[in-house]
């Protein structure tokens, strides 16, 4: 089988490595031209905005705002906010945000 399919699992010389990556990176940019290409007509958007609510009938109600900008590849990270209040410095993933989730409905 050819080192550079990616379904290749045999041990790759330094040089099938560097020829397996540059085709990874040309697979992995013809599918992003096709994603781009498919947006073309739709409108931009600069910022994705996210608020989820939660009520609770043992604490008051918490509105928690994520806000994130496009990349050139999806979306980045979220900055998240609690009843206006920003929470840490850092900006968190998907998981980091499901943890903040299962945090407050604990």
């Amino acid at each position: 089988m050819d080192p550079t399919n990616w379904r290749y699992r045999g041990r790759r010389t330094p040089q099938q490595e560097r020829d397996f990556r540059s085709a990874q990176r040309r697979r992995i940019e013809r599918r992003w031209e096709r994603v781009r290409e498919a947006r073309a007509g739709e409108r931009v958007r600069e910022t994705r905005v996210v608020e989820v609510t939660i009520r609770d009938s043992h604490r008051p109600m918490t509105t928690i705002r994520m806000e994130t900008q496009e990349r050139e590849r999806g979306w980045g990270r979220f900055a998240v906010w609690q009843q206006g209040a920003r929470i840490g410095a850092r900006r968190f993933g998907r998981s980091g945000i499901a943890e903040l989730l299962a945090r407050w409905l604990e």
